[in-house]
This record gives structure tokens, C-alpha cells and sequence, in this order.
């Protein structure tokens, strides 16, 4: 069975309606964080003891990933700064 190029040059406008709906469907659906959570645990717990670590967002334009990596940072410099100072007592 053969389509006309004519028949082809007719749907390409109607095949470009669709993709362009369905990626702007794909733009809405893309999730931002609201919350995150963390354990941290050292394997000493005299250098750091356990530590759950929350945040929710404030407001939807709060960057929750950001925050996350920031206060990581922060406990993991302490765990690193602890445990130099256990090896060198």
C-alpha cells in the first residue's frame, strides 16, 4: 500500500500539532523537589553521631536541591574535620 506524497505533505502539520502537545505536556509534568531527607551516619558514632537532616520548602521557588547540597557540605566537613582531630589524639 502507497501514500501519495501528497497524502504525507497533509499529516506532517497534524504529526507537528501532536509532538509540539505532547512536549509541552512534558514540560508541565517535570517535578521540582519540595522536601528532602537524609541520614547521615558516620561509622564512628564519636565522631558524628547519627543525624536526620530535613527541609520542606517554604514556597514553590525555594531551590530545596540547593539547600540539600549545602547543609550535606557543611555535616560532611564536620565528620571530616572530627575525624582528623580522632587521629591525631
Amino acid at each position: 500500500m502507497q501514500i501519495s506524497n501528497a497524502s504525507q505533505r497533509a499529516s506532517l502539520p497534524a504529526l507537528q500539532t501532536i509532538v509540539e502537545a505532547i512536549l509541552r505536556s512534558i514540560r508541565n509534568i517535570i517535578h521540582l523537589d519540595s522536601a528532602t531527607l537524609i541520614i547521615i551516619k558516620c561509622f564512628d558514632d564519636s565522631i558524628f553521631p547519627p543525624k536526620l537532616v530535613k527541609h520542606t520548602a517554604a514556597s514553590p521557588v525555594q531551590d530545596i536541591s540547593q539547600i540539600f547540597v549545602d547543609r550535606l557540605e557543611v555535616d560532611l566537613k564536620k565528620i571530616y574535620e572530627n575525624f582528623l582531630t580522632s587521629i591525631r589524639r
